[in-house]
């Protein structure tokens, strides 16, 4: 009998304790424990008490797309990527014939739940921009590369109209947003590119625009035009993008290096020396040494 007085008087105790806490807190603890189910309760008895709440809309489209997330096993006649673990099948001769891996897979129910609850986020908190990236990131998982580039592109747009006064989590405004919003679609530039899917070039180059008619001191994003030009071999137009780019910063080496390869490719040989001498002058010490070494093969020939 002391026994289970005690245990109810344990649970009376901590049920006051739950109830003291904010459903944010709440769906976070079930969240770190693995708790789905609730998580789950905690998510429908927010959205009861406070249908508008900004953090309940993020939890909805976290609870969703850990939901949508599973993994399946690939049966492949071809070898494994390679940052994936596999087994490898082999024949009498123990030649390679095939590989069996497991894949990441969405359940597309569950994602449709999650994007509509983020879209009623982001209509009603228009400035979340960590709402925005979310979206962003779920559409890069699932290599929706259309809605994925619709998507910043829309991002790009709302930094024009809201002239970069972003908020993150509770709505606190974010430092640097401008600086930030712009290093993080770089990053989703370079995922694109990582493709090697040639016909993402054109979406790299829609992004890289829309940054530069805002933001034309953007070298990055002149950089990216100057690599898509380089790709489709239009090297006049890549040379126009970069001396851009150089014209915003004359010490960046990465652009320096592309105009010098250009002329090279092109057998304008004082060109490309005079960019490679630009490079020993503002590159670091790595970047020197290979400056001299196409100098170097330059004069022997």
């Amino acid at each position: 009998m002391t026994k289970h007085l005690l245990s109810l008087f344990l649970i009376l105790a901590f049920c006051p304790l739950l109830n003291a806490q904010t459903f944010e807190e709440k769906f976070d603890h079930f969240w770190n424990v693995n708790d789905t189910l609730y998580m789950r309760i905690t998510l429908e008895e927010w959205q009861a008490a406070e249908p508008t709440n900004p953090e309940l809309f993020t939890a909805l489209f976290n609870y969703y797309f850990m939901k949508a997330s599973h993994e399946v096993l690939v049966l492949s006649a071809e070898a494994a990527p390679t940052d994936q673990e596999s087994l490898v099948i082999q024949d009498s001769l123990n030649n390679q014939v095939g590989s069996i891996y497991a894949q990441k897979a969405y359940q597309p129910g569950y994602i449709t739940q999650g994007i509509d609850a983020i879209n009623k986020g982001i209509v009603l908190y228009p400035n979340r921009l960590d709402m925005r990236f979310g979206k962003i990131y779920v559409y890069g998982q699932m290599e929706d590369w259309e809605a994925f580039t619709q998507t910043i592109l829309e991002t790009i747009e709302t930094s024009k109209a809201n002239d970069n006064k972003w908020l993150t989590s509770n709505n606190e405004p974010l430092k640097d947003a401008k600086q930030y919003m712009l290093s993080v679609i770089q990053d989703y530039q370079y995922q694109l590119y990582s493709t090697e899917n040639d016909s993402l070039l054109k979406n790299m180059r829609e992004i890289a625009e829309a940054i530069v008619t805002l933001y034309p001191d953007h070298v990055e994003s002149w950089s990216n035009i100057g690599i898509i030009y380089i790709l489709t071999g239009k090297l006049d137009k890549a040379i126009e993008s970069y001396k851009k780019a150089e014209s915003i910063d004359p010490t960046d080496v990465i652009v320096l290096a592309n105009i010098a390869q250009i002329y090279e490719r092109e057998g304008d040989k004082e060109s490309a020396k005079e960019y490679y001498n630009k490079i020993i002058e503002h590159g670091n010490d790595e970047d020197k040494r290979y400056a001299k070494m196409r100098l170097e093969g330059e004069n022997a020939e």
